[in-house]
């Protein structure tokens, strides 16, 4: 039987294009491993040219005290005349400078290389949200495929081991005939032999084999030419992942200022970094100061965590469960206010693989679930006191997350907490804002954890000492603010919108005075029929429309928000209150994130301000001055936290010659006073009984009175 001749020229092409598959599918294979290389070197190449663009800055001048003037001028005679500038001429252009010898060009070059050193070490990484440098695109595409490649490489990893043994052996196979005259002198068996290894490549090409490795190549090519309008839009939505990504592969040593370490002894800093912490259950790249932080709990077991807003509290509680999930521990119990169970649960269920159950509603039910299974229960301070667990049951770790919910020792909700904390071997109370108005309440909340320590500061004249203070509080007490440990976070800043009041405005701000209505005198301009709050406010949505950013608007009160949310119909979801459900409440904030025609999100700034994270919005509007300046730092930190990745703006609308102007002026004077300890110091409430605001409002009807006449007529 007559051998039918293959054609060797279509057996050829085969052979090249199967291999090539194989080659690329054994580089897929290891790509996610290579890519942290990839990072660093992407990283490398950040800080040069940052550092470059920095030394442009720096004069030639600089070096006159290492060559001397006369040098220092033959450079700048040259066209040398910056630092870069120097950095950019190697040493045989120096040399050839009339003046400049062999010495004197090293002497040169060590200071220009020091100098640059010191420029790449300290550069931040911070990355515009438009990428609008080649370095900070490269940089973004370098994590973006690390993230991407994992699951890739280990699915063509596994293919690749099941193949690549059978692909040499075809390979091979296919090979011995390379021409027609070496079909013609083969023996039968050969030309068999090589038929049925033709065969086999045209079918693994066209096959299984073909479609697989095609599915595997195309999404290895998407990556690698990922365009800048995806890489835009992932880093926008994912920011503090890509930040912790360089951040771990950083070679940037860090000091104790970037985890907050620097009030604890030594030898107990060293013991908290030596301690290992298990991330298998964690889905989340932690920052180092968060692993500092889980680190501190895990080894203090007793902790009030201070982190300013922002900073993922949440993330560094939830490393703590991972870690001791995956020791064997089992019953976790987290304890909030009613507004941020959801965002609790959402928190869990996407960056662990930790079972999570709310207990909520039907206690007892939710609680045996719980029992039975293990894991994370949330709940809120309200039910707690209905959670009865078994004698045989102990907690492995109690979470009170806005800790200062409990700071009234009478309260139920606070004995309930520490009722289930005594059962609990971790116990970690966590706030932003651990000071009220006194530090008594975060002593109150330091003794219930570690009662020695509560009583070693009590009677402390704090604000006099307060670095003793804190040293003494270091090993219960850990707080990081956003400038020691976000370098990347753009810039925040803050402008006073004055709007001068219309006769409207001002005679309704002078009825509220002659009242005595505190509420109604804050409420100035929104209560009037022409407000220039309104048309700023507008004027400034409009604009940021136009921009294609987002803006956060807050007051405390309802009938504001409804002018507002009138004034911005078209443009804003429903408003966040506190009568809203934290269901409903985190669908509002999805919505208006990921929907492009909704710009504007209005809430009540107690509702919206706690527990929230909102990074889609990078303009805040504060429609009033608040009683607690703390309040108004927390309605920002919604905006201004990890993952933002675009310069804030904060605009306060404010009414000339009115209450307006105190509570700016007060605000100042008291962020002075707490600002070692805590997010500026909350203010009393201020009621129009009080003495201050009776004299304040005695004030204001005298003043106004000797105005009244002239705005009459």
């Amino acid at each position: 039987m007559k051998i039918k001749r293959p054609d060797l020229q279509e057996v050829y092409d085969l052979r090249v294009l199967t291999e090539d598959i194989d080659k690329k599918l054994g580089r897929i294979s290891s790509f996610h491993a290579s890519s942290e290389d990839g990072i660093r070197q992407a990283l490398q190449n950040f800080r040069k040219v940052k550092a470059g663009r920095e030394l442009s800055a720096v004069s030639v001048n600089v070096l006159q005290s290492i060559i001397g003037k006369s040098k220092t001028d033959l450079l700048k005679s040259a066209g040398i005349l910056n630092i870069r500038d120097v950095s950019e001429t190697d040493r045989k252009e120096l040399i050839a400078l009339n003046g400049i010898g062999k010495v004197t060009a090293d002497r040169i070059i060590e200071a220009v290389e020091g100098m640059a050193q010191v420029h790449m070490r300290d550069v931040p990484v911070r990355i515009r949200a438009g990428l609008e440098a080649e370095e900070e695109q490269d940089l973004v595409h370098a994590v973006y495929m690390y993230y991407r490649s994992k699951q890739l490489s280990e699915k063509a990893e596994e293919y690749f081991a099941k193949t690549h043994g059978m692909i040499l052996n075809v390979l091979r196979e296919s090979e011995a005939v390379r021409s027609k005259l070496g079909w013609f002198f083969a023996s039968k068996q050969k030309k068999l032999e090589y038929a049925r290894a033709a065969n086999k490549l045209h079918d693994l090409y066209e096959g299984e084999y073909g479609k697989q490795a095609g599915v595997y190549l195309q999404e290895y090519e998407t990556l690698i030419h990922a365009p800048k309008e995806v890489l835009q839009k992932d880093f926008a939505e994912n920011a503090a992942s890509y930040y912790a990504v360089l951040e771990r592969l950083s070679d940037t040593e860090l000091t104790g200022k970037d985890i907050g370490e620097n009030d604890l002894e030594t030898d107990l800093v060293q013991e908290i970094r030596e301690m290992p912490l298990n991330e298998d259950c964690l889905k989340v790249t932690l920052r180092n100061y968060q692993v500092f932080g889980a680190k501190y709990i895990l080894h203090q077991k007793k902790v009030l965590l201070g982190d300013e807003m922002g900073l993922g509290k949440t993330i560094e509680a939830l490393a703590v469960m991972a870690d001791l999930y995956s020791r064997g521990r089992k019953y976790f119990l987290v304890a909030c206010p009613t507004g941020i169970m959801v965002n609790w649960m959402r928190e869990i269920r996407e960056r662990t693989d930790i079972p999570a159950v709310m207990v909520h509603g039907q206690i007892v039910q939710k609680t045996r679930e719980w029992l039975k299974s293990g894991g994370i229960a949330v709940t809120n301070y309200e039910s707690l006191y209905r959670i009865i667990l078994p004698e045989d049951i102990e907690l492995d770790m109690i979470t009170a997350d806005e800790a200062h919910y409990a700071k009234n020792p009478a309260a139920i909700r606070t004995q309930a907490l520490l009722r289930l904390a005594e059962k609990a071997d971790y116990v970690l109370f966590m706030t932003g804002t651990p000071l009220e108005n006194r530090v008594e309440e975060m002593s109150w909340l330091i003794s219930c954890l570690r009662p020695d320590i509560g009583e070693s500061i009590q009677g402390m004249t704090w604000f006099a000492e307060a670095p003793a203070f804190r040293r003494e509080i270091a090993p219960v007490y850990l707080r990081r603010k956003r400038d020691d440990v976000l370098q990347e976070l753009p810039e925040l800043t803050e402008v006073i919108e004055w709007c001068r009041m219309n006769k409207s405005e001002y005679l309704a701000y002078f009825a509220a005075v002659e009242a005595g209505d505190l509420s109604d005198m804050r409420r100035v301009s929104w209560n009037a029929r022409e407000s220039t709050k309104a048309e700023r406010l507008l004027e400034i949505c409009l604009q940021a429309r136009d921009e294609g950013r987002k803006v956060l608007v807050y007051s405390c009160f309802l009938d504001t928000i409804a002018i507002v949310r009138d004034l911005l119909y078209d443009y804003s979801p429903e408003p966040i209150t506190g009568a809203m459900s934290s269901e409903r409440r985190q669908a509002v904030i999805d919505e208006f994130s990921k929907n492009d025609d909704l710009s504007v999100l209005i809430a009540q700034i107690e509702a919206g301000g706690t527990g929230l994270n909102i990074q889609a919005a990078s303009i805040v509007v504060l429609c009033e001055p608040q009683l607690k300046p703390s309040a108004e730092d927390q309605a920002i930190g919604r905006a201004y936290r990890m993952g933002q990745v675009n310069n804030v703006l904060v605009y306060r609308l404010m009414s000339e010659g009115s209450i307006d102007e105190y509570f700016l002026e007060r605000s100042g004077r008291k962020r002075e006073i707490f600002e070692d300890f805590a997010d500026t110091s909350a203010m009393q409430e201020m009621a129009a009984r009080s003495a201050g605001i009776q004299e304040l409002i005695e004030a204001e009807k005298a003043r106004l009175k000797q105005n009244m006449q002239g705005i009459q007529e």
